[in-house]
């Protein structure tokens, strides 16, 4: 009996894989054969970006970014308002979604998204990515 550690040999979504079984022996015969596969949580191989320009009134975008992991995966959204250094980072209520619209108090602010990505395995947050403030 032996054991094989399988880790990065199946990619993500695989369905299928070849087996070839040998021996030094006369005779061979598999009989028993099992595979355990530990799903995770997606995870982030592009982190999430942010468009717009921080502007009173203006709209900032987040996408969401890339990730690998089973499907589906869905994404949620937190908007975040931080100091000007980024740190202190406090959630804006009910700003959940994919899109925000900047108000004055905003535009002094440096503001961030965070992206949560889940799937049947559980969710997964990559660190915060924000856009700085820009005047025009």
């Amino acid at each position: 009996m032996d054991v094989f550690d399988t880790t990065g040999v199946l990619a993500n979504n695989q369905t299928s894989a070849p087996l070839a079984f040998s021996s030094t022996q006369d005779s061979f015969m598999p009989s028993a054969f099992f595979v355990v596969s530990d799903e995770g949580p997606a995870v982030v191989t592009s982190p999430p970006t942010v468009a717009g320009i921080a502007r009173d009134g203006e709209v900032l975008t987040a996408a969401p970014g890339s990730w690998n992991g089973t499907p589906t995966i869905t994404y949620g959204y937190q908007w975040q308002r931080c100091d000007a250094a980024g740190n202190t980072c406090e959630d804006l209520p009910g700003e959940t979604g994919q899109t925000l619209t900047l108000t004055g108090d905003d535009v002094a602010s440096r503001m961030r998204v965070v992206v949560v990505a889940s799937n049947d395995a559980g969710d997964s947050r990559p660190p915060p990515r924000g856009r700085p403030p820009r005047s025009r």
